[in-house]
């Protein structure tokens, strides 16, 4: 899954891939960064390594270092279109659904498993 971690409200946002599971990821982070601000996250988009580069190279012109990224109105925009609200009920996290007939990409929430 491709995920967008915000720090703060205003502050930078990371473009990254997960294996699995993203709220663990979101826990390494929060412990790995020195960010005094606390990180949450935006959105989840099904995808791949290959898609998490091409992210960032579609964005390279917000990069700050590494895989952190302006909050530019330009990628605000992208993720709020990309996502949609979840039904999650024990989150408000937002994640992409497939527009397809066959259903959501997702049958439960991609954070922690709860049914949509």
């Amino acid at each position: 899954m491709i995920y967008f971690i915000q720090s703060g409200t205003e502050g930078p946002i990371k473009i990254g891939y997960a294996k699995s599971s993203v709220k663990n990821r979101l826990k390494s982070l929060q412990c790995q960064t020195s960010c005094s601000e606390e990180l949450h996250i935006l959105g989840v988009i099904p995808g791949t390594v290959k898609d998490e580069h091409e992210h960032h190279y579609a964005f390279h012109a917000f990069r700050l270092q590494g895989e952190w990224f302006s909050p530019d109105p330009i990628l605000l925009d992208y993720i709020n279109s990309e996502t949609s609200i979840s039904n999650c009920p024990d989150c408000s996290v937002r994640w992409s659904c497939s527009l397809e007939s066959d259903g959501p990409e997702f049958s439960r929430c991609p954070l922690h498993s709860a049914p949509m």
